[in-house]
């Protein structure tokens, strides 16, 4: 996936597209629906929100950050991964509109 910066269009990057028949994904670039990183984001969120007592120390936040980041699993990220092609069937079902990703 690329956006429309000023790299992913310079003669030397399409060349090397052709070179390599390497084909581009067509996306709306700022879908948080196509963004896995924001699921992630999510999750750590999520598992940040859960503990107690409640974090209120910016120190202790950056530990808590850095636990629960590390006990994201592989299998947990490739879930996300895989549900890749049904979240882009939804975003052109929305004619990239608002879906439930």
């Amino acid at each position: 996936m690329e956006d429309e910066a000023s790299t992913h269009q310079a003669r030397y990057t399409q060349a090397v597209h052709r070179e390599y028949q390497i084909l581009k994904l067509e996306f709306a670039p700022c879908s948080p629906d196509l963004n896995l990183i924001e699921t992630m984001w999510g999750l750590l969120e999520d598992r940040l929100n859960t503990r107690r007592p409640r974090i209120t120390e910016k120190n202790e936040m950056m530990m808590a950050i850095q636990e629960e980041w590390n006990h994201i699993t592989e299998e947990r990220i490739l879930a996300f991964v895989n549900t890749m092609p049904e979240r882009i069937q939804a975003v052109i079902a929305a004619n990239g509109g608002h879906t439930r990703w």
